[in-house]
C-alpha cells in the first residue's frame, strides 16, 4: 500500500492513444484515458483480473511506441453509459524504459496549464467570504431535490474523473456521503454548460492510501458557482446508483468518524 501511495504522487495528464494489451490468453485492443510516469487508465472490452500482469504496448501519434509491462489494480463497467468500449482498467507499470519514462514526463509537463478547481477557490477570496452561505444554499437544494439530506464528510483535493457518455471530465470531490458526492470542476467559460440533471455518469474518486472508489451515479443538481479570466468553476451533486460493497462500508466508516 505504501508504494501505491507513492506512485499516486505523480502528475496525469489526459491522452486518447492506441494501446493493445497482450496476456498469454491473447491480445485487448483498448485507448488510454489518462497516464502518468507509473500507470495509466486505460478503456477496453474486456477488464483483467486484479492482480495480473500484462504487457503493453501503446502508440502515441507521430512516435515511436511505447512497451511496458503493466499490473492491473481496479476496474470499472461502464456499459450503462453506452460507451464502445465496456471497462475503464487502472494499471501501474512494473516495467518501463528510462526514455519512455522521460517521454511521458515532457508530455506531462507541457500540457496546458489550467489551474485545478483548488487554486480557483484560493484566487476567488470573495467565494471563500461567502463560502459558507453557499453551502446552506446547496444543501438546501439537494434537500428539495432529493427530499432527504444523508450526514456526509468533507474532503480535501481529492482527484474525481467524471465519466459521461461523450466526454471526461477532471474534478476535485468537496464532500462525501455513503449515498452521493459533491464534486467541483473547471471547464473554458466557452464550453461551460453545467451537467444534466437526471445524466448517469461513472465517478472515479481518488483517496489518499487507498484503491479509488469506483461509482455509477445520476446527476441531482448542477450549476455554475463563478466564472472569471476565461475559466469556470461548476458544481454538481451526484446519487449512487451502484457502488461495491467495501466502497459504500468506508464511506460510511468515514461519516461515522467525521460527519457534520
Amino acid at each position: 500500500m505504501a508504494v501505491y501511495k507513492e506512485k499516486r504522487q505523480f502528475a496525469r495528464v489526459q491522452v486518447k492513444w492506441a494501446a493493445t494489451i497482450i496476456t498469454a490468453n491473447g491480445q485487448l485492443v483498448g485507448e488510454t484515458l489518462d497516464m502518468s510516469q507509473v500507470g495509466l487508465s486505460i478503456y477496453c472490452k474486456e477488464p483483467l483480473p486484479i492482480g495480473q500482469e500484462f504487457r503493453l504496448e501503446i502508440q502515441p501519434p507521430n512516435c515511436q511506441p511505447i512497451t511496458a509491462t503493466a499490473m492491473a489494480v481496479w476496474s470499472m463497467d461502464t456499459t450503462f453509459l453506452e460507451r464502445s468500449r465496456s471497462f475503464v482498467m487502472g494499471a501501474e507499470f512494473e516495467y518501463i524504459s528510462e526514455n519512455d519514462i522521460k517521454f511521458l514526463g515532457e508530455i506531462i509537463r507541457n500540457r496546458p496549464k489550467e489551474r485545478d478547481c483548488q487554486q480557483k477557490l484560493e484566487h476567488s477570496k470573495s467565494f471563500e467570504k461567502d463560502r459558507s452561505d453557499k453551502q446552506s444554499k446547496i444543501v438546501a437544494a439537494e434537500k428539495q431535490v432529493s427530499g432527504r439530506i444523508y450526514p456526509r464528510f468533507k474532503v480535501i483535493n481529492w482527484p474525481t474523473t467524471i465519466l459521461t457518455k461523450d466526454k471526461v471530465i477532471d474534478g476535485i470531490a468537496r464532500n462525501l456521503s455513503a449515498s452521493g458526492a459533491y464534486i467541483y470542476y473547471e471547464m473554458p467559460q466557452n464550453k461551460a454548460i453545467p451537467l444534466p440533471l437526471n445524466a448517469q455518469v461513472a465517478l472515479v474518486i481518488k483517496v489518499p492510501d487507498r484503491f479509488p472508489l469506483l461509482i455509477r451515479s445520476e446527476v441531482v443538481w448542477s450549476r455554475i458557482i463563478s466564472s472569471n479570466e476565461g475559466i469556470t468553476l461548476l458544481g454538481a451533486g451526484f446519487s449512487f446508483t451502484d457502488i461495491f460493497f467495501s466502497d459504500r462500508q468506508f464511506l460510511r466508516d468515514m461519516v461515522a468518524k467525521y460527519a457534520w
